[in-house]
């Protein structure tokens, strides 16, 4: 299946007419000397392609050409794509537009505060609107502080032993950790204008400021290992779309980290990330802590331990990283569980648009959403009617909207059914163009209306934005089992299994049918054993058909008669549910067999008849 511009996926973003960008707004010459004033400061920290984007538009809407700013002009003026640029399968530039965003957002905070004009590219479009700063601050007074909140408790700390061997071992490395230093000091983080207040988040994401970890030594290698762990947190917690990082320079004052109550006050942070190094020795432990800010309380601590050598610092720094952000800002983190905890005994009525997707998230992920989904749905309807420029909710309510439809008994899944949640995960694309969730929801919509050739590539670009997000990576590698490759699909649903703790029940049911698919029965069946038993009819089906085919009669026989009892006529839909699911033909067979060995048979005759 060809795929060429005339089909791409997401729409182009709309161009804001000339007029409106410019209209009431600064003269051309002064809007000429502000993007040289932006462009020649070391603090717009855009590379050599965000800064030819930026060129590019300010210089076409000037022009009187902003009708011709689209993804395809902006790949070819700017990105030197040729004439065969699809933005569908090459997504540059809505990614690259979602980095402009946030250099020109960090710009204004950092150094362009008391600059005369505003440049901006709404979300939604590629075209710049330019206004007088004066005016923004006119519309936007400063809003009071609110009372003072209790500081968190100071991390525990223990006495610190002999440190020479260490800082032996370390002299050696100051010059290549000092660039992670000044990388670190270089960034900074973008504030959330949200209103503080005493019943939820500050912002529509969970807002983390990293504090500087600290060492009572005062060793300059010690120094830089300290800073170099910090800047290693932040570049992963960068990679998450679902996170707003604020680092350090952005909290320092004179030097000094402020307070929690400061830190919530002035940077509207709603979590604190700490940590503390110390040496025994050739030993290095990093003790880390994540502090909510409302109430002064440590949510999460841990503390990670190794015996340093030259060839293991970066190593061990890097491991530290990735397990820290894992075990706060991925699903089922601290942060997301906080959050759930947080909300989960109000009514959904009175809750925001963030509590709306943090409850469906959870939920989504304990399989128990189905139930809710009514309610959970019309909450999201709410928040993106009351907040229609929040992606997040969006790109949930797509989601949500297709778990209706494919968890449903006889249920017929016809294209058009999947137009709303389509609409829904374009809305979410074009408001976040650089989240792996948005793909993920369009690649949803796309599989289930047939188009399965587009949802598989939109799939591998949610998996490139998202690596370590294990709800993206497993539902990846789901649609490569089921209709792509499924090599690739099995090490995918591993991944995202080795990622959780506790994996969630249908990430496991989906690594059982990657096991079934390439034959590994015994794997399959384990597989399953390890899932809480479900009352949900594809967690019935599948299971039933693994135990048959792998031998286990009784066990096969107890599940089907379960299934039967859920959806008593399976037996009658079950080609048309393989049919509508669009499985790949060999996994398709398996399952059948499977179904057969459990002492349910197939009638595709009837499923024909059913939906001919």
């Amino acid at each position: 299946m060809s795929i060429g511009p005339d089909r791409a996926v997401e729409s182009d973003c709309e161009p804001v007419n000339a007029r409106s960008a410019v209209s009431a707004s600064p003269e051309a010459d002064a809007v000429h000397h502000q993007l040289e004033r932006i462009l020649e400061n070391p603090e717009f920290q855009g590379s050599d392609r965000t800064r030819r984007f930026l060129s590019y538009v300010v210089e076409e809407t000037l022009a009187g050409h902003a009708d011709r700013i689209k993804a395809y002009s902006v790949a070819v003026a700017a990105f030197d794509r040729d004439e065969t640029f699809n933005p569908q399968t090459d997504p540059i530039v809505r990614i690259e537009a979602g980095r402009l965003r946030r250099c020109l957002e960090r710009y204004y905070l950092v150094a362009g505060a008391d600059d005369d004009i505003l440049i901006e590219i709404p979300k939604g479009s590629y075209v710049p609107v330019f206004s007088p700063m004066q005016a923004q601050e006119e519309a936007s007074p400063p809003e009071p502080l609110p009372e003072a909140l209790p500081a968190a408790p100071a991390a525990a700390r223990s006495g610190r032993l002999g440190l020479a061997p260490v800082a032996t071992l370390l002299a050696g490395l100051v010059a290549v950790l000092f660039a992670g230093l000044v990388s670190l000091l270089l960034y900074d983080a973008l504030k959330t204008g949200t209103p503080a207040t005493q019943t939820r988040p500050l912002a529509q994401r969970a807002s983390i400021a990293v504090l500087p970890f600290e060492s009572a030594s005062l060793l300059p290698a010690e120094a830089m290992f300290s800073a170099g762990m910090t800047n290693e947190i932040i570049r992963e917690l960068s990679q998450h779309s679902g996170v707003l990082v604020l680092g350090p320079r952005s909290l320092l004052q004179d030097g000094q980290a402020p307070d929690i109550a400061t830190i919530r006050q002035q940077a509207k942070a709603g979590f604190v990330l700490s940590g503390d190094i110390q040496k025994f020795g050739e030993a290095i432990r990093v003790a880390v802590q994540l502090t909510e800010t409302q109430t002064g309380s440590v949510i999460w601590a841990e503390s990670y331990d190794e015996v340093l050598d030259a060839r293991s610092i970066f190593d061990f720094q890097a491991r530290v990283g990735r397990e820290v952000v894992r075990k706060i800002a991925q699903p089922q983190g601290a942060i997301a569980l906080f959050d759930w905890k947080r909300t989960r005994g109000m009514a959904p009525e009175t809750w925001e648009a963030y509590d709306c997707v943090i409850q469906a998230g959870e939920l989504r992920r304990r399989g128990v959403l189905v139930a809710r989904s009514a309610e959970i749905r019309a909450c999201l309807t709410r928040a993106t009617e009351r907040a229609p420029a929040y992606a997040e909710p969006w790109i949930m309510l797509s989601l949500l909207e297709v778990d209706a439809l494919r968890y449903a008994t006889h249920s017929l899944l016809s294209p058009e059914k999947f137009d709303a949640a389509f609409a829904a995960a374009q809305q979410g694309l074009d408001l976040a163009p650089d989240s792996g969730k948005a793909h993920m929801a369009l690649m949803l919509t796309l599989f289930f209306r047939g188009d399965i050739e587009r949802a598989i590539a939109v799939g591998d670009v949610a998996l490139r934005l998202s690596p370590q997000d294990p709800d993206v990576v497993g539902e990846v590698g789901l649609r490569h089992v089921i209709g792509g490759n499924p090599d690739l699909g099995l090490e995918l649903l591993q991944k995202a299994v080795d990622q959780y703790e506790d994996p969630p029940a249908n990430l496991s049911v989906s690594l059982s049918q990657a096991y079934l698919r390439k034959g590994m029965l015994r794997e399959a069946a384990m597989t399953i054993d390890s899932v809480a038993p479900s009352s949900n009819f594809v967690y019935l089906a599948i299971a039933a058909a693994v135990y048959g085919s792998d031998g286990r009669v009784h066990d096969a026989n107890l599940i089907a008669k379960e299934l039967l009892q859920v959806y008593p006529d399976f037996s009658t839909w079950a080609a048309l549910e393989l049919r509508q699911r669009y499985l790949a033909p060999d996994l398709a067979a398996m399952l059948v067999r499977g179904w057969q060995a459990a002492g349910i048979t197939v009638d595709p005759e009837t499923a024909k008849k059913i939906a001919p």
